[in-house]
């Protein structure tokens, strides 16, 4: 398998945050690519400012069986006329690993749930192309969310300063 967590992804990340409210898969398509001739909704085609690089960015839900139809057929697209660079997935090294080893290709589990980001990563592999982890790591995340969640308490259970801090925060 070609995945790869490299700097790129950190700039990819950034990309993926502009379908707020979904999850993303994005292509990074070969630098003489256009669009394809129909761009299906949920979908946003642009070109890099800095790089001029080519880019689709999918918003998918995750398990629905439209989305993971929705990126094959564009990676068909992109893929069978020879313009798909790199797939970019919104998941990190350690959430990317769980879920092959809980979802492997073939398995009962994977055919009954399947996702848009394994389907996109094996499609890629069939094109050559190479799939980028572009997420923060989760391990990371939970850590942060978690600090927040206990200061909230504390906040809450040391009127009036804590409920004062805690509204300056929704400020």
């Amino acid at each position: 398998s070609n995945q790869s967590s490299q700097p790129a992804a950190s700039k990819a990340r950034n990309y993926s945050r502009c379908m707020m409210g979904t999850q993303t898969c994005m292509m990074i398509i070969d630098h003489r690519a256009t669009p394809l001739h129909h761009q299906p909704p949920q979908t946003l085609f642009f070109h890099d400012a800095a790089t001029n690089q080519p880019i689709h960015i999918v918003g998918t839900m995750h398990y629905n069986p439209h989305s993971i139809g929705k990126v094959g057929d564009l990676i068909h697209g992109y893929g069978s006329t020879r313009r798909l660079g790199s797939v970019v997935i919104e998941s990190c090294e350690e959430r990317w690993q769980s879920t092959k080893r809980i979802q492997p290709t073939g398995s009962k589990l994977r055919s009954f749930l399947d996702n848009e980001f394994q389907a996109a990563s094996e499609l890629a592999d069939q094109y050559e192309a190479r799939t980028i982890l572009a997420d923060e790591n989760i391990s990371s995340n939970n850590d942060r969310i978690n600090s927040a969640l206990i200061q909230t308490v504390r906040d809450l259970c040391n009127p009036p300063k804590g409920w004062e801090t805690i509204l300056s925060d929704l400020r």
